[in-house]
């Protein structure tokens, strides 16, 4: 489990995912898309044999004139689907695209680490939701998931993990819904997370 999504095939399926994303978001204001089906009505499903899993991604784009810039959310479910979610002020949508990759790169990472997970039986992924968003957080699959989103986005955006941790669960406070005790304590287990 160490080396786990480590290797150039994990680098080029996330790579080929956003790039399916940003052309999807740059070409549409709004809607539902099936990737990579809507680029290419051939393929149903990313296929990558070598890691013994396939996956699709459902892309929701909605526009918000209420936020600053953009807000990034994804869920990975049974049926090997990741559903991404892109709120977006569209009066920001051209100056927003290169933090929108960098954001991408932990999401998408995140969300495909909880597959391999899954395909490799690592950890049990049948847990119900927790109720508390901190017994969430701190649930070793989420831990794993969160570690290795946010390196890959550190690895990405040459800035450094423990800010860009920081930046998301400040600019997120409606998502992971814990107090500031809570915040510090889980971005503490995330930035220490060994595989």
């Amino acid at each position: 489990m160490n080396v786990i999504l480590e290797n150039t095939q994990y680098r080029d399926v996330i790579r080929n995912v956003i790039k399916d994303i940003i052309i999807i978001f740059k070409n549409n204001d709004e809607g539902e898309f099936y990737l990579p089906e809507d680029l290419n009505p051939n393929r149903m499903t990313y296929i990558y044999p070598k890691l013994k899993y396939e996956f699709s991604v459902d892309l929701i784009i909605e526009e918000d004139f209420k936020i600053q810039d953009f807000k990034v959310n994804a869920e990975y479910s049974e049926g090997d689907t990741i559903t991404v979610l892109i709120h977006y002020n569209p009066k920001y949508k051209k100056s927003i695209i290169y933090d929108l990759v960098g954001e991408l790169n932990e999401i998408v990472a995140h969300e495909i680490r909880h597959i391999h997970q899954d395909s490799r039986g690592h950890f049990y992924m049948g847990d119900p939701e927790k109720d508390n968003s901190y017994e969430y957080y701190t649930q070793p699959k989420e831990l794993d998931a969160l570690n290795f989103g946010f390196k890959r986005m550190s690895k990405i955006t040459k800035k450094p993990i423990a800010d860009l941790v920081n930046n998301w669960f400040n600019k997120n406070e409606d998502i992971h819904m814990l107090n500031d005790k809570e915040k510090k304590d889980v971005i503490n287990k995330i930035l220490k997370y060994r595989r």
